[in-house]
């Protein structure tokens, strides 16, 4: 058979295969092709080409070979590749498709010298890439180098592809492999180690180049595919930021600082989502804190609409995680972002737990700078903060005059704040405390005392812990600490004094002691039968901190002719000589 006869045979497969191509665009054709074995046809056809060209790679020794496919044989593996693409939309096919060889063939066709079978070969893998199994067996055929060494290629050439659409294509469609692959732990290590990461954010700068209107490559790809790139390449890192190392190398490739733009720019929501997931999850560690330079503190998607409130929490999420570095509170402060949070927490909308755990959180982080703490209370963020807990403790007052109960006879919890917001709240809130008269006269001290009063602090330490710590600061002050008593606080601080969490036992022993320091407040602490469990801790705490506060309130109330009498009873070592 002559050299003619070779290309009319090709050139006629080719035209057969364009026809399937075609065919298979409808859903009962791609059935027809898996059960009458034309899949096994197009296996077949891909595997022959891989073959021919793993031997002409052999020959040469390198990608760019000289004795290359002609152009029959380039349009029969291009259109064979198509109507694999096309079959493998269908859920069947795509197992049919690894379960015959097609992925070998498909992966090894990704080093293939022609563009414009590379675009459509990607495109097909990118399809069946979707599934879990399928996406396994892309990995272990060895195809991460090949993806990576794809996504720098184009930048290479694509100041002279104006009139080609391949890269774009085989852009888009290997960022979407890497991003489905990048499920699997050990490929985002592997992009870390072969260079993968640097080349995603290399090839997002150029996307991102394009949206801001860069004559050098604007009008190079769509912007319909420039976005399905920039999502692909912000999935993939969103996959890749989970493990630790990986967040290292971002910041080490200035990755967030390259991502943050994004935040004030974009106006699609799953970029959006997907850039400041990464941004969250990688500001764990506490060395990638620094803000960006150019991020904004708080973007205006934090005012998205609820439906949107996911990226509202990984936002705050972020800044919390940001509000954790002592520069950074100032900025957040000089960047309105205290005014931000403010507004947010007294928004009349319903706001998410998480929005106003992580809201809090960042006030309470910036709120411990000397700085911060008057200007909160000047832009009115102590009374949002004051309201929240109103709110809550509304709601169970509701449900307990309404009886809404459960058969064990616990509150129904709808409606309240978890454990998490309510420390945060109450958190800032004792940041916040130096203005000691501003808090009795605002309901404050009221607020606390209540809720401190409905907290089970067995379950709910810390938000006791708050409590007792924020009353404790505010009353220091003479008047608070009389207002404290006249709202029938001291007998629910009996048993937090004997708590067996040390904390707990240290602030209301700290309370009691700051309380016991205005004179006509002591009958009143032996009326309540606080005297017993003072003296118990004066002598048996184990810790000679509680011990000493305990044995500090009993002295003082001795002053009292009272409790000198009933102190000399119990433990006359304790009365201080006169």
């Amino acid at each position: 058979m002559n050299v003619s006869d070779t290309e009319k045979i090709k050139e006629a497969e080719s035209n057969i295969l364009i026809a399937i191509g075609y065919l298979t665009r409808d859903d009962e054709f791609k059935e027809r092709m898996r059960n009458e074995g034309g899949l096994q046809l197009l296996v077949r056809i891909l595997h022959n080409s891989a073959i021919q060209l793993q031997q002409f790679q052999q020959q040469q020794g390198q990608r760019g070979i000289i004795n290359q496919p002609t152009s029959q044989e380039e349009d029969v593996v291009q259109n064979a590749a198509r109507a694999a693409w096309n079959c493998a939309s269908n859920k069947i096919n795509k197992a049919a498709l690894r379960e015959l060889g097609g992925l070998h063939a498909l992966v090894a066709l990704l080093a293939h010298p022609s563009p414009d079978v590379v675009a459509i070969v990607s495109g097909a893998l990118w399809n069946c890439a979707v599934e879990d199994e399928t996406r396994r067996v892309i990995v272990d055929l060895g195809s991460i180098p090949l993806l990576i060494s794809l996504l720098s290629l184009p930048h290479n050439t694509i100041s002279n592809s104006m009139n080609n659409n391949n890269n774009e294509q085989i852009l888009e469609s290997v960022t979407g492999i890497l991003w489905n692959c990048s499920a699997i732990s050990e490929v985002r290590v592997a992009l870390r180690k072969l260079n993968g990461l640097n080349a995603l954010l290399s090839l997002l700068d150029i996307a991102m180049g394009i949206n801001q209107g860069m004559n050098s490559i604007q009008g190079i790809i769509s912007e319909q595919q420039n976005q399905t790139i920039q999502n692909n390449i912000l999935g993939c890192l969103r996959n890749c930021i989970v493990n630790d190392q990986n967040k290292i190398a971002m910041k080490e490739l200035n990755g967030f600082n390259k991502l943050s733009p994004l935040l004030s720019e974009s106006t699609q929501p799953d970029i959006l989502e997907k850039v400041i997931s990464i941004i969250w999850i990688g500001t764990i560690p506490l060395e990638n804190r620094e803000l960006p330079t150019d991020s904004p503190m708080i973007p205006p998607s934090v005012f998205l609409p609820p439906s949107l409130t996911t990226i509202v929490e990984k936002i705050l999420g972020s800044l919390r995680n940001y509000s954790t570095l002592a520069p950074n509170k100032i900025r957040i402060v000089q960047h309105s972002g205290l005014e931000l949070l403010t507004k947010l927490l007294s928004s009349s909308s319903d706001l998410t737990s998480t929005i106003i755990e992580y809201s809090a959180a960042t006030v309470w982080n910036c709120a411990r700078n000397e700085e911060v703490k008057d200007y909160a209370r000047q832009i009115g963020t102590i009374d949002a903060l004051l309201n929240l807990l109103k709110k809550n403790n509304s709601i169970i007052a509701s449900q307990q005059s309404s009886s809404l109960k459960e058969k064990d006879g616990e509150i129904t919890n709808t409606g309240l704040l978890p454990d998490s917001a309510l420390e945060a709240i109450l958190g800032a809130i004792l940041s916040l405390t130096e203005n000691k008269l501003y808090m009795r006269n605002n309901d404050g001290l009221s607020t606390i005392a209540q809720v401190l009063v409905i907290t089970n602090p067995d379950s709910s330490r810390f938000v006791v812990e708050n409590c007792l710590g924020a009353l404790k600061n505010c009353s220091a002050n003479q008047q608070n600490a009389i207002y404290l008593r006249e709202l029938g606080i001291l007998p629910h601080l009996a048993p937090l004094v004997t708590s067996q969490i040390e904390n707990i036992s240290r602030e209301a022993c700290l309370l009691l002691k700051n309380i016991s320091l205005v004179e006509q407040n002591r009958p009143y602490l032996i009326k309540q039968n606080l005297l017993q469990p003072l003296l118990s801790l004066s002598l048996t705490s184990a810790s000679q901190e509680i011990a000493k506060i305990a044995n500090d309130v009993v002295r003082c109330l001795s002053t009292n002719a009272e409790c000198r009498a009933l102190i000399i009873q119990n433990t006359p070592s304790l009365i201080p000589k006169v």
